[in-house]
C-alpha cells in the first residue's frame, strides 16, 4: 500500500510532541476523565491486539522473545527511578537527561517502525495502533513534555526528539528488517506500554473516573472483537 497513512500519523505525533507542553488540561474533572478513557483503550489494546502479536513471534525467537517485554518495563522503570533519586546530584541529573531524551527518541523510532510493519499487514490494526498511542503520547511522561524543561527549550533537540516516530516510519521504509528484529522491537514496546500506562496513566487511588475507564476498555474491546470477524 502507499506509505502516506504511516507518514501522516507521524506527523500527527510529532506535532502532539512539540506542542504537547500546551496541552495540558486546566480542569481537573474533566482531565481525569480523559485520562481514565484513555488508560481504558490502552490497556485493552495492549492485551486484546499487542498481545497476540507478541505471541505469534514466538514461532520465530521461543522464549527469548520475553526478554525483550521485560527489557522494556525494566529500561523505563530504571531510568524514571534514577532521575528522581538524583534529582538533587546536578551532574548526574544532566547526564541521567540525556540518557532519558535518549530513550525517548529510540521508544518513538521503534513505534515509527513497527507502525508501519503493522499497517503494512492490515491497515485497520494499523489505525488501532495508532489511537492509543495518540493518547498516552498527548497525556503521559512518554510527551515530550516529559523531557526536562532546559532539553526541551533547545530547538534542535526538540525538533529531533518530536520526530523521531516519522524518522521510524522513513527507517522501516528504507531498510528490509527481519522478523526476528520486528518481533523484538514489538516485545520492547509491549514491555515499554505496559509500564507507561500503569505507571503514568492509569489513575492511581482516588484520582481518575472508574466510569470512564471501564467505557474506554468496553468500547475498545467492542471495536477490536468486531476487526475479528472481518
Amino acid at each position: 500500500m502507499l506509505p502516506v497513512i504511516p507518514i501522516i500519523f507521524g506527523i500527527a505525533l510529532a506535532f502532539i510532541h512539540y506542542f504537547s507542553d500546551r496541552f495540558e488540561l486546566k480542569d481537573i474533572v474533566s482531565k481525569n476523565k480523559l485520562v481514565s478513557f484513555a488508560a481504558g483503550i490502552s490497556i485493552t489494546y495492549i492485551f486484546l491486539l499487542l498481545m497476540p502479536e507478541v505471541y505469534a513471534g514466538v514461532e520465530t525467537l521461543q522464549q527469548f522473545l520475553f526478554i525483550f517485554i521485560l527489557a522494556g518495563f525494566s529500561v523505563f522503570h530504571l531510568i524514571e527511578k534514577h532521575i528522581y533519586q538524583h534529582e538533587s546530584q546536578e551532574r548526574l541529573h544532566e547526564e541521567l537527561r540525556i540518557a532519558h531524551s535518549a530513550m525517548f527518541f529510540f521508544y518513538h523510532l521503534v513505534i515509527g517502525i513497527l507502525l508501519v510493519e503493522i499497517i503494512e499487514i492490515n491497515m485497520i490494526n494499523g489505525i488501532l495502533f495508532f489511537i492509543p498511542i495518540f493518547f498516552h503520547t498527548a497525556l503521559s511522561s512518554a510527551s515530550l513534555k516529559g523531557i526536562h524543561v532546559s532539553l526541551r527549550e533547545q530547538i534542535i533537540i526538540k525538533g529531533i526528539l518530536s520526530f523521531s516516530t516519522l524518522f521510524g516510519v522513513l527507517i522501516a521504509y528504507t531498510l528490509a528488517i527481519p522478523p526476528a528484529i520486528q518481533y523484538s522491537l514489538l516485545g520492547f514496546i509491549v514491555g515499554s506500554l505496559l509500564y507507561i500506562v500503569i505507571r503514568d496513566s492509569v489513575p492511581k487511588e482516588t484520582e481518575g473516573k472508574a466510569i470512564y475507564f471501564v467505557l474506554g476498555v468496553v468500547l475498545y474491546a467492542v471495536i477490536i472483537g468486531f476487526t475479528w470477524f472481518l
